[in-house]
C-alpha cells in the first residue's frame, strides 16, 4: 500500500514501543550496578601517595560522571516508557471520546 496516504494508530502499537524499551534500560540498569558494585570491591587500587592521588584527581570524578550519565540513561528510558503509556491512554480516551 505505498501510494496510501492512510495512518493506522493502534494504542497496543504505542504501548508495546513502550514495553519494548524495558530491555534496554534493564540491560543499562544492570551494567550500571555490576559495574559499580565490580569498583565498589576494588576500593581504591592506586594508593594514597603522591602519584596515587594524582591518579583520583582524575579518576574519581571521571567515575562519578559516567555513573551519572549511566543513570541519566535509565531515568531517560523511563521517561520514554512513561511517554509512550501516556500517549497510548490519551489516544485511547480522545478515541472514545470521539466516538460517542
Amino acid at each position: 500500500m505505498a501510494g496510501d496516504p492512510s495512518i493506522f494508530i493502534s494504542s497496543g502499537g504505542i504501548r508495546l514501543v513502550g514495553s519494548l524499551l524495558k530491555t534496554p534500560q534493564d540491560t543499562t540498569s544492570y551494567a550500571l550496578t555490576t559495574w559499580e558494585n565490580n569498583l565498589y570491591s576494588l576500593g581504591s587500587p592506586w594508593g594514597d601517595d603522591q602519584i596515587g592521588e594524582k591518579f583520583a584527581e582524575r579518576y574519581v570524578p571521571s567515575q562519578q560522571n559516567t555513573a551519572q550519565a549511566l543513570r541519566d540513561v535509565v531515568a531517560g528510558i523511563q521517561g520514554l516508557i512513561d511517554d509512550f503509556n501516556l500517549m497510548a491512554s490519551n489516544y485511547d480516551v480522545t478515541e472514545q471520546a470521539n466516538s460517542q
